[in-house]
């Protein structure tokens, strides 16, 4: 019995025979045994174990050609399963097979029937060009004291390798994914499909090694609520990488990235990391960013690091793993606004700001009345000063929130006005926003009310910025 209609094997294995050389001890090679499970797990994820039919040549020769049988086997496998390994490399029997395989898809133009086990690291330059950008599933680990490269499962997996078995998980659930798509696809609607669910896609970032199983967990709630995560490039160059999520993010509604106190490797003596790196150029496709970390983080405890500024970014959120689930799949399904006029609402926002800041200020005033569609305040700025305390308590009680322009003043005076702020607005629920404006360099203002936001426009005002951080927060 067949899953996919007119293909009689799920997968079939091309590796090299060198890798499944049955170690002392073991009573299967590694490839076996890994096909072993790999059937078990995939048979979980399609319901019957019937349905999981893998082909294997066990019989592996020194052939100059591929035999009618291994031809057969190739054109009746939905997908190719590849163990890469520098013997793979060095096999012109698998390299048969690939081509082979790859002739058929080029046939059907379909190119997401091709998987990677990585048995060993493999440098991208070193894999074969055809095979070059899919995104192989290590089972690999760098030992850190020795730092040498060891393969999970070694000699032969026994209850305690959790890394190992939860990569066999990982690959059948992704394998049963394809599968079941193979089995609903009409191949003369797929670009027209593509092209109606691009509001269901999100580029997921990848994530320093601590984060790997926060990674999956996330992948897999959103793949089963139908929406389509987008990967990276396998590419370390940084201007590449970049440009490469920048193009991928042109078809995805949502950038997701998962954060924590490490930062991974520096990419230059300035401390640019990867999360930052990526982090940049999401923002410059104006693609809308969620970001996570664990509220058992805690960032006061943390140095002043390029990576503690990006966990204090506005589209970061601290909450738990199931809660951030919830939150991407709930903005996935807003419905897209068409941009109108702003109906004028009684919402009154108190925007605090010193004279040092006025032309910063107008922007944002701006940005309040004509985009938000709020009506606002300024503070009395000449006057005596009883005249000013005066209107400083009427636009607190009055304003449903304070926006607090902190740019060309000094830190103790942004200080003075949120030590204001909190004993006028008495138990009255209110908020306030901290706008950091130019210029960049400033000081840290060291305090922070409870339900305070702060946002970053260091770099000068930016209205489409500023449009997708409040369509995602209650001001009042």
């Amino acid at each position: 019995m067949s899953f996919v209609k007119g293909y009689e094997y799920c997968v079939f294995v091309s590796y090299a025979s060198v890798d499944n050389i049955r170690p002392v001890g073991a009573e299967t090679g590694w490839v076996e045994t890994l096909v072993q499970e790999l059937r078990r797990a995939l048979a979980e994820e399609l319901g019957r174990l019937e349905y999981a039919k893998i082909w294997m040549d066990y019989q592996l020769g020194p052939n100059d050609s591929l035999t009618p049988t291994i031809i057969e086997a190739i054109e009746k496998s939905a997908v190719l399963l590849i163990i890469l390994s520098p013997g793979y490399l060095e096999s012109q029997w698998c390299k048969l097979e690939r081509n082979a395989f790859l002739e058929k898809l080029n046939l059907l133009q379909d190119s997401k029937r091709i998987f990677l086990v990585e048995k060993k690291a493999i440098d991208k330059d070193d894999k074969p060009e055809s095979i070059r950008d899919i995104r192989g599933l290590p089972f690999w680990f760098e030992d850190p004291v020795s730092k040498c490269v060891e393969t999970l499962g070694m000699p032969y997996p026994v209850p305690e390798h959790m890394e190992y078995y939860s990569k066999v998980g990982d690959l059948g659930h992704h394998l049963a994914l394809q599968l079941k798509k193979m089995n609903k696809t009409v191949f003369d609607s797929a670009q027209e499909s593509s092209l109606k669910n691009s509001t269901r896609r999100v580029m997921l970032a990848d994530v320093t090694d601590d984060l790997q199983d926060k990674r999956t967990e996330v992948k897999r709630y959103l793949e089963q609520h139908g929406i389509e995560v987008v990967e990276e490039e396998d590419e370390r160059n940084p201007e590449k990488l970049s440009n490469a999520i920048e193009k991928k993010l042109q078809n995805c509604k949502l950038f997701v990235q998962l954060l924590s106190q490490l930062s991974g490797k520096s990419l230059s003596d300035d401390f640019i990391s990867y999360p930052f790196l990526r982090y940049s150029a999401a923002k410059k496709s104006n693609t809308e960013i969620l970001q996570w970390y664990s509220p058992n983080l805690k960032l006061d405890d943390l140095a002043d690091t390029p990576q503690k500024q990006l966990l204090l970014e506005e589209t970061v959120i601290s909450e738990s793993i199931e809660q951030f689930k919830e939150r991407i799949v709930r903005q996935m399904d807003k419905k897209e606004s068409v941009e109108i006029v702003p109906e004028h609402t009684e919402k009154m926002i108190f925007i605090n700001h010193a004279n040092e800041d006025s032309e910063f200020a107008k922007q944002v005033c701006d940005f309040v009345i004509n985009k938000m569609g709020w009506a606002y305040a300024l503070p009395l700025t000449n006057g005596r000063p009883a005249e000013i305390r005066g209107d400083l308590e009427r636009n607190v009680k009055e304003s449903d929130s304070m926006f607090l322009l902190y740019g060309d003043v000094p830190e103790t005076w942004v200080r003075e006005q949120l030590i204001q702020f909190r004993k006028l607005k008495g138990g009255a629920k209110k908020f306030v926003v901290l706008f950091e404006g130019p210029p960049p360099d400033k000081n840290e203002i060291g305090m922070r009310l409870p339900g305070m936001k702060i946002l970053d426009f260091r770099d000068g005002f930016e209205q489409k910025k500023a449009e997708l951080i409040f369509s995602n927060m209650a001001v009042a």
